[in-house]
């Protein structure tokens, strides 16, 4: 199944930083445990993947938009949060 195309580039860019933090950490336990094969990577990656759509992509994509200004400062750049803080300089509580 192919993840959902992004919404918004703070989607994208949440989605870049999930899959680089994937693949360091796939790359990190395959040196620590080199027991395991490349089809046990597979699963886990798999397994990663999944997790971060459902915990987080899929609720990223679902949020009302009165709280992009706070999802921004959560996951967004320096530059992307202080673009925001002058648009919405009050976000919701």
């Amino acid at each position: 199944m192919l993840p959902e195309p992004p919404a918004t580039p703070l989607i994208a860019q949440v989605q870049r930083h999930v899959r680089a933090v994937i693949d360091i950490e796939l790359h990190r336990l395959a040196r620590r445990v080199r027991t395991l094969q490349g089809a046990d990577l597979d699963i886990i990656n798999a397994t990663l993947d999944e997790l971060a759509e459902s915990l987080l992509l899929a609720r990223l994509r679902t949020a009302p938009q009165h709280i992009a200004p706070l999802l921004t400062s959560l996951f967004g750049t320096p530059t992307e949060c202080a673009a925001s803080s002058r648009t919405h300089p009050n976000p919701p509580q």
